[in-house]
């Protein structure tokens, strides 16, 4: 049984580190074009957010109990490569989150310069 588990978690969880990005950028850009109306939203919510607390919170926890079992030996080398390509994985969309996250913060604050250079404009005339 634990084999069982241990198989289905060499699934799933790299799984979801490769679909994290995807369902973190449609949640949150959904949000911010507020199509909160689609049905399908909360369905989408619920799976995008099982997939992004798996590939987050769950695989590194994994990862580091499959490092355990490495240095025990009693891991195959496939199985753990394929975690820590995953692990790489993983990183490089954490990364692609603070790119992204950054370019969001620069944009709003260049739109709240605008606003107070344009408040300021209008209150000269």
């Amino acid at each position: 049984m634990k084999q069982l588990i241990i198989k289905a978690l060499n699934i799933w969880l790299p799984m979801s580190v490769f679909l994290a990005p995807i369902a973190f950028w449609e949640i949150i850009f959904k949000d911010i074009f507020n199509f909160r109306d689609d049905p399908m939203r909360s369905i989408f919510e619920f799976f995008g957010s099982c997939t992004i607390i798996s590939a987050y919170i769950l695989f590194p926890l994994f990862f580091i109990y499959q490092i355990v079992l490495k240095l025990k030996k009693k891991l195959s080398n496939a199985s753990f490569i394929m975690s820590l390509i995953t692990f790489l994985i993983m990183i490089l969309s954490i990364t692609f989150y603070i790119i992204i996250f950054r370019g969001l913060e620069e944009g709003k604050a260049k739109a709240h310069r605008e606003s107070e250079r344009m408040e300021i404009q209008n209150r000269k005339k």
